[in-house]
């Protein structure tokens, strides 16, 4: 096969009632047409063996330059009010107390 494991594949499957060695051979051949027709399976290999989405795309909320916030509210017991309480929550849970900024911006 060339892009299911069919190994894994009948470990993630453990316990349903098919086939699941023809189900692996249908997935396989269906990706093999798709990747002829648009190459796109190829690409997603590709990109998993360079780490896949292991690189974080989120903000980081543990620097003081160039900081994005995503607004939100914080409101309740405890909460620090607002917008700014809810990232500043957010730092401090990421970051720890002490991060500058934590607890509101």
């Amino acid at each position: 096969m060339n892009y299911v494991n069919l190994p894994d594949m009948k470990y993630l499957m453990t316990g349903l009632h098919i086939n699941v060695t023809r189900c692996a051979e249908l997935l396989d051949h269906t990706l093999i047409s798709f990747n002829e027709l648009a190459g796109i399976p190829d690409k997603i290999v590709e990109w998993n063996l360079k780490g896949g989405n292991t690189q974080v795309t989120s903000p980081s909320f543990c620097t003081t330059a160039s900081e994005r916030a995503y607004i939100t509210t914080s409101s309740g017991k405890d909460a620090n009010g607002g917008s700014q309480g809810a990232v500043g929550d957010r730092r401090a849970a990421i970051c720890g107390a002490n991060a500058a900024g934590a607890g509101g911006l």
